[in-house]
């Protein structure tokens, strides 16, 4: 067996190597905010918030948004809201599964031009 510092006195420590500390100890999830509610039409909402998710190799990031997003959704579909860690924070999706670099927020139904559940 062997064991290795990755921190020692006096060293500057990177912030790839916070997001990685991070992303081995702790789970991802919403801290504030970030819920899915009917807009107008096919279009939610999601909130304001501050979130922690991981990306696909295992990084933890904040994710912070001070502004209210929409999203157009797929009519007469299950579609799936997504949160991830990359440049295109909000997507959604009519497939089930989470993106390595994702957290599901919500799952909506549409049909027939509307919003039936969140």
């Amino acid at each position: 067996m062997s064991f290795t510092k990755k921190v020692v006195a006096g060293q500057t420590i990177a912030a790839a190597d916070f997001a990685k500390f991070f992303g081995d100890h702790f789970s991802e999830f919403v801290k504030t905010g970030f819920e899915v509610s009917e807009g107008t039409g096919l279009v939610v909402d999601i909130s304001a918030g501050t979130a922690y998710v991981k990306d696909a190799s295992g990084y933890m990031y904040q994710i912070v948004s001070d502004a209210t997003e929409t999203t157009t959704l797929a009519d007469d579909s299950t579609n799936y809201v997504f949160l991830h860690a990359a440049a295109t924070y909000i997507t959604d999706s009519t497939t089930a599964t989470v993106p390595d670099d994702a957290i599901l927020l919500a799952t909506v139904v549409c049909a027939s031009g509307d919003v039936t559940s969140v």
